[in-house]
């Protein structure tokens, strides 16, 4: 490149960062690229295209910072047939689509841990990114914690507005922790002011039945889940823990890999002694689990079974 072109690109490129169209400083490269029938109106156009591409992928990755999840977690990534027919493959791929959000939705999941709900929860929210909505991912008691220490610091109203603009709220892991009188009314007034107004996604392994040993005061846990379960999913996600189940096929495989080489001992005991006392311990915490499982089904049937009304 010569001296003269040399400059032309040099002020081409201070032009571009000014207007922030840094993508037209790549025209070089598509020069060299160009075909004998390409004329200045094709570079253009293909430029403006690389322009717009970048733009959509730097807006994505502000909007997927912003949400603060905590990794990520893809929706095609979810096995569904762990639900045993529950969750429909049709209906996620509905959800998939984020309308709900348009219609200003909610989705309740409820379930024993290890069922995938922050999944989908992730899942659904890194979909509604993609579409250009805003979302932001908070733990329930993270943000309960969050609310508190912003009143403390007499910058609750910044946080309050952050929260009723996005596009999406999930709070996750709803049920975990208890919420005194303060945290409680603090909760109640996100759930409210986000009523018809945007939607939220709550995951939980409780069912509403148990709703009022969470919070201080049986009238606002009754206003609240009523703002929540207006016009809401409610899904059924009860079942054997994931993590669980994976866990018990890697120790099967783990004996059955012993007993191919001979290592494996009958009794249990594969030369630490303490070995086989641990396996009995997984399985019986495997089995109360089921137990809380099948108890938590029983007294949360209704409130999964409502999304077959949707």
């Amino acid at each position: 490149m010569d001296e003269k072109n040399a400059g032309v690109l040099e002020q081409i490129r201070l032009y571009a960062r000014y207007l922030k169209v840094p993508g037209l400083a790549d025209y070089p490269r598509l020069l060299r690229s160009a075909g004998p029938g390409d004329d200045f109106g094709t570079l253009l156009l293909r430029l403006l295209e690389q322009e717009y591409d970048r733009r959509l992928e730097s807006q994505n990755a502000r909007r997927l910072k912003q949400a603060g999840f905590p990794y990520t977690k893809t929706l095609e990534d979810l096995d569904l047939s762990r639900y045993r027919g529950k969750i429909a493959d049709a209906f996620v791929r509905e959800l998939s689509t984020c309308q709900f959000v348009r219609d200003r939705k909610n989705i309740v999941m409820f379930g024993n841990p290890g069922r995938g709900k922050t999944h989908m929860a992730i899942g659904l929210g890194l979909k509604a990114c993609e579409q250009g909505m805003s979302v932001l991912f908070r733990n329930a008691a993270r943000l309960s914690t969050e609310l508190t220490e912003a009143r403390e610091s007499y910058v609750l109203g910044r946080l309050q507005k952050k929260l009723e603009k996005a596009d999406v709220l999930i709070l996750d892991e709803m049920g975990y922790v208890k919420f005194n009188r303060h945290q409680s009314e603090l909760l109640f007034d996100v759930f409210s002011e986000r009523s018809e107004r945007g939607s939220i996604i709550v995951t939980t392994n409780l069912p509403f039945s148990e709703w009022p040993g969470l919070f201080d005061g049986k009238g606002l846990v009754v206003a609240m889940i009523d703002r929540l379960t207006f016009n809401a999913h409610l899904l059924d996600m009860n079942g054997e823990s994931y993590r669980l189940e994976q866990a018990r096929k890697a120790r099967l495989g783990k004996q059955d890999r012993g007993l191919a080489t001979g290592t494996a001992h009958p009794s249990g005991d594969a030369g630490t002694g303490g070995s086989g006392l641990q396996e009995g311990g997984a399985e019986d915490a495997e089995q109360d689990t089921a137990g809380h499982a099948g108890e938590q089904k029983s007294s949360g049937g209704n409130e999964g079974g409502a999304d077959s009304e949707e």
